[in-house]
């Protein structure tokens, strides 16, 4: 009951007082881990799943829960491990399937972590998050009509969370279909209204749709929530370079890369906005530094081809 009601402290205390009676009670180990990992006072939480698992070796659930803990720490080798050695106990754990999927997804193996989302659903057909899980490494694979499928899905099992919005509207992007994506960020943004990455987003959207207006409302939104963010000021400078005012997107550019100074993409954009206004040493100057220094070989060479056209309208 206190562990439910998030009274750690006392749900601790009470574990402790049942292992003074029973110190063999592999439950009592496991629940007060599972107290301390919400404390977040992780080795305590790892050293009490251990005993509980030394206790009881077949204790899947006992696995899994030191799994999030080890995932918590950042350690997903050891957490996978763990999440392995829950489904080779023949529990068929679903959550640890999914644990485990997510894991993997974390260290970029998403045709394994995709097998491990579907074995979770055939588990537990009605497991949410294993289908958003699913969605998100069908996109790592660039299969963005399945993934589209399976954010669908999740959002049918779970209505009210902005991420399956979110990766909707961004698969939909991925395929050029913008309509629909900007009614998902907008739903995403109705849940969460603080969802800055969103409102990036649903602007991207807008500006492919040549709504710049409404792109750079949302692109100023973004920045409201999250000041200085990079992207949010290198689309809006996209977003008023494609209006035609290339003063506030050089503006835009300049503090990208204040903040940023490797963010090529705004040097070269910034180089382009240069030209159109007749400043070409300016862009001149951008556009070598992009062709000697890009460590993108299509970003240099393309600096590159715009000063050898520049250089031969001068030779004309």
């Amino acid at each position: 009951m206190f562990h439910q009601a998030k009274e750690y402290d006392r749900a601790i205390q009470d574990f402790d007082d049942a292992l003074k009676i029973d110190p063999k009670l592999a439950q009592g180990y496991n629940n007060r881990g599972l107290a301390y990992h919400e404390k977040h006072q992780f080795d305590k939480a790892i050293a009490d799943f251990t005993i509980a698992i030394n206790t009881k070796p077949n204790y899947a659930i006992a696995y899994n829960n030191r799994g999030l803990v080890y995932g918590d720490k950042g350690d997903c080798d050891s957490a996978v491990r763990d999440f392995s050695k829950a489904i080779a106990t023949g529990a068929k754990l679903a959550e640890a399937y999914f644990n485990r999927a997510l894991c993997l997804g974390r260290k970029a193996h998403y045709q394994l972590a995709l097998a491990d989302c579907l074995q979770a659903i055939k588990l537990r057909p009605n497991y949410g998050k294993a289908y958003w899980v699913c969605g998100l490494s069908y996109a790592k694979l660039a299969r963005y009509e399945r993934a589209i499928v399976d954010f669908e899905e999740f959002i049918k099992l779970v209505p009210n969370d902005p991420e399956g919005y979110f990766d909707l509207g961004l698969a939909l992007t991925k395929i050029g279909k913008h309509d629909p994506a900007v009614t998902n960020y907008t739903k995403a943004i109705e849940i969460d209204p603080s969802y800055w990455e969103a409102y990036i987003n649903r602007g991207g959207a807008y500006s492919s749709r040549g709504q710049f207006d409404l792109a750079i409302k949302d692109f100023d939104e973004s920045l409201r929530i999250k000041p200085n963010f990079p992207s949010a000021l290198y689309n809006r400078g996209a977003a008023f370079s494609s209006k035609g005012q290339y003063d506030r997107a050089i503006a835009d550019y300049n503090q990208v890369l204040s903040i940023d100074p490797s963010f090529e993409l705004a040097l070269y954009e910034r180089a382009i906005a240069y030209l159109r206004l007749g400043k070409r040493d300016s862009a001149v100057s951008d556009l070598n530094r992009i062709s000697q220094t890009s460590k993108d070989p299509n970003l240099r060479q393309k600096a590159r081809s715009k000063l050898r056209e520049l250089a031969s309208q001068i030779i004309r």
